[in-house]
């Protein structure tokens, strides 16, 4: 996806696709809460979750190039606060409302957040954008792979605390 955004000069159109997916995941999974309904909406979800490629490659590019890096920490920061602040409201409504109304929640959350988009500014990204030829290039790139294996473990460290077994083990 982050490629076809480069290639394209699109990615408020990649960005607004994943808010109306998480919105389309987030009603399915209220609508049709059945198995089934959780893995075919779920899925929708971690399409619409690839398009924070476009996000944080549009979001640098409103600043110069040697402050990106600093950009994408101040990305990720929001990124880590907003989960953080869901999850707590969404556990005080879900208390009044029930587990399932947490599925309706994403659905609003993920039309907002299409709404909001409409107001973000499209900036082309500086330089030419990588062709698909060029991938297995990147991939011997030392600098690029351990940065790459930071971001997963953060995305680990992260998915595995809040949004996992720890809030459960907290319950017990």
């Amino acid at each position: 996806l982050g490629i076809a955004a480069d290639r394209f000069r699109c990615h408020k159109t990649f960005i607004l696709a994943g808010c109306l997916l998480s919105s389309l995941s987030g009603f399915g999974m209220y609508f049709r809460y059945t198995p089934a309904g959780f893995l075919v909406f779920r899925a929708l979800g971690g399409f619409a979750a690839a398009t924070w490629v476009a996000f944080t490659v549009l979001y640098s590019s409103y600043f110069p190039a040697e402050k990106g890096p600093q950009a994408i920490n101040m990305l990720n920061v929001a990124n880590q606060a907003g989960r953080l602040l869901c999850f707590v409201l969404v556990a005080a409504l879900v208390g009044r409302l029930g587990e399932r109304s947490s599925f309706f929640l994403a659905g609003l959350a993920g039309l907002a957040a299409a709404v909001l988009c409409l107001f973000v500014r499209n900036s082309a990204p500086a330089g030419a954008p990588v062709r698909l030829q060029e991938v297995p290039g990147l991939l011997r790139d030392r600098n690029l792979l351990a940065c790459t294996l930071l971001a997963v473990l953060t995305q680990v460290v992260a998915f595995s605390t809040y949004s996992g077994f720890v809030t459960n083990y907290a319950v017990d």
